[in-house]
């Protein structure tokens, strides 16, 4: 059996004689470093824009952009703080899709992987959601909103119903 400091910070991989590993580092608190000497994860000033569409005090629905901030990062990736959900689906809606004022479910990320939507409110506004993009629906009382599928295309998008 070998023993072996990887890092030189105490972490010990101890595998049998001629055998494989494999391993992953598990940081434990904001101390640990990487193989470079500097801190693995630090704070990131970058943002990840999203759209909101929340009831407002006059029962309409109105769309907000915001952005979440990610907590950490380090030279490879960033993440976001944990965000709960109860549960997740995917959707599929053809390209014929055309909901009348309806208010969600229950408060909700919606994540387009394919096609596209358009909300349109009470006041007028629209504003669309394309693959990549970000959408709180929140407006679960209220007027609500009307949804349409983007430009005839199927649709295919992960509902993550909010904690």
């Amino acid at each position: 059996m070998e023993t072996l400091d990887c890092v030189g910070q105490g972490q010990f991989i101890r595998t049998g004689e001629d055998q494989p590993f494999g391993g992953a580092l598990i940081e434990l608190d904001n101390d640990t470093r990487s193989e470079f000497g500097k801190p693995v994860r630090q704070p990131s000033k970058q943002l990840l824009p999203f759209l909101r569409n929340i009831t407002g005090d006059d029962g309409q629905s109105h769309f907000e952009d915001g952005a979440l901030p990610y907590s950490a990062a380090d030279y490879e990736y960033q993440s976001t703080d944990n965000i709960a959900v109860n549960a997740f689906q995917f959707i599929l809606s053809l390209g014929n899709l055309s909901f009348d004022f309806h208010n969600g479910p229950q408060r909700q990320i919606v994540l387009p992987l394919t096609g596209g939507i358009e909300g349109e409110n009470g006041d007028g506004s629209h504003r669309q959601v394309r693959p990549g993009e970000i959408y709180f629906g929140e407006d679960t009382a209220g007027q609500g909103h009307i949804t349409r599928a983007l430009d005839g295309q199927v649709h295919i998008s992960i509902f993550a119903h909010l904690a």
